[in-house]
């Protein structure tokens, strides 16, 4: 017995946390509106509301005969400013009357303030209307507007769409428009007309594009969301000793549109996929014109291919009783050497060698007097 007692409590516990957790608090919401005259409101004036936390609560402004809706403020804040935030203020279609909708309360009380004017005799009306992807609200339409008011205007894409542009009299006023990063969503404030008006919204798909390297290069930006009719710009930079190989958009080659390492993409329609591949460029080379004089050789003689940035050796070899007399490099002699290295080659160069026989000090190929001379001057036998 006692086992099943147990048992019920549990059961009794369990269900009663659940109650708990699933609800939301009611509390005793307070909705006050400053005694006005030439109107009223739907609840009266002063309400009590018992809510649930997280609803909405609306009020519905009503003006006498030949008034309209003048001032809404709630909690001394204007309506028109900053007490979105709290609510929404939506006016009626025929411009009279408006509500106020309370949203998303938490449990505090409000105070409100309205009030009323004579209706001006001036009213216009504006039709409003949206294309695909997305809507616009208020969506009444036509709604009537009197001289001196404000309307304000929310504009919601669908999924995969963002706000393309907004035309009051086929005159685009999307600058005025606010955007919301986050969301997408856009406001806009009608005010200052003068004349009957038409409001249009349209809207702009999204697409992602996606980009792709083979080895040795990349490409930029990896991924990118753009709207329809837009046309990204990518940067393709290949390694050190690469080039651009082959460019494809959606498997189809698109080389031929690549200038100076960029790849602009055609208006945006779908969904896209970009991939580069680069192939290696054929080594850079520097010539070398190596040559030698009579009674000897350099080795290689004539035009030496040399890679950019690798050296070279030249070996000079005498014939017969000769000697290597000097050794010229761009014009500019290095003296007497049996081989010489060009090291790390990045422009043309020439080399030249020339020989003598000893004793055969200026090099003339015959022994004379100078040499002599020059012998006792220098006590050698170059």
């Amino acid at each position: 017995m006692l086992r099943k007692v147990s048992l019920n409590f549990v059961w009794l516990f369990l269900i009663l946390g659940m109650v708990v957790m699933t609800s939301q608090p009611v509390f005793a919401l307070w909705i006050i509106v400053r005694p006005t005259t030439n109107g009223t409101t739907d609840p009266v004036p002063q309400v009590q509301y018992n809510c649930t936390a997280g609803t909405d609560v609306p009020v519905k402004i009503i003006p006498n005969a030949g008034y309209i809706v003048n001032t809404v403020f709630v909690d001394s804040t204007s309506s028109a400013d900053t007490a979105d935030k709290l609510g929404k203020l939506e006016y009626d279609a025929d411009g009279v009357g408006a509500t106020y909708t309370f949203i998303n309360i938490s449990g505090d009380s409000h105070n409100m303030t309205v009030s009323f004017k004579l209706a001006p005799a001036n009213k216009y009306s504006v039709t409003v209307s949206a294309g695909s992807g997305g809507v616009i609200t208020p969506a009444l339409t036509p709604i009537t507007v009197y001289e001196g008011q404000t309307r304000k205007f929310t504009l919601t894409p669908n999924d995969g769409y963002v706000v393309g542009d907004l035309t009051l009299n086929a005159v685009s006023v999307i600058e005025n428009v606010e955007l919301d990063e986050t969301s997408g969503v856009g406001t806009y404030t009608l005010s200052g007309i003068t004349a009957g008006s038409a409001l249009n919204a349209t809207f702009k798909k999204k697409f992602t594009i996606t980009a792709t390297a083979g080895e040795h290069g990349k490409i930029e930006p990896a991924e990118i969301i753009v709207e329809e009719g837009d046309k990204p710009e990518f940067t393709i930079t290949p390694d050190a000793g690469y080039a651009i190989d082959k460019v494809t958009l959606d498997g189809v080659e698109v080389t031929n549109s690549v200038t100076d390492s960029k790849y602009p993409l055609p208006p945006a329609s779908a969904d896209h996929k970009i991939h580069v591949t680069f192939k290696a460029l054929p080594p850079v080379q520097h010539k070398i014109t190596a040559s030698a004089e009579e009674n000897g050789t350099i080795a290689q003689i004539g035009d030496v291919m040399v890679d950019h940035g690798k050296s070279q050796v030249f070996t000079i070899t005498p014939t017969g009783n000769y000697q290597v007399f000097d050794v010229l490099v761009d014009g500019a002699s290095v003296g007497a050497k049996a081989s010489y290295t060009f090291e790390n080659v990045i422009a043309d160069h020439t080399i030249n060698a020339t020989f003598h026989l000893p004793g055969d000090a200026d090099g003339s190929g015959d022994l004379n007097l100078k040499d002599a001379v020059k012998l006792l001057q220098t006590g050698t036998g170059k």
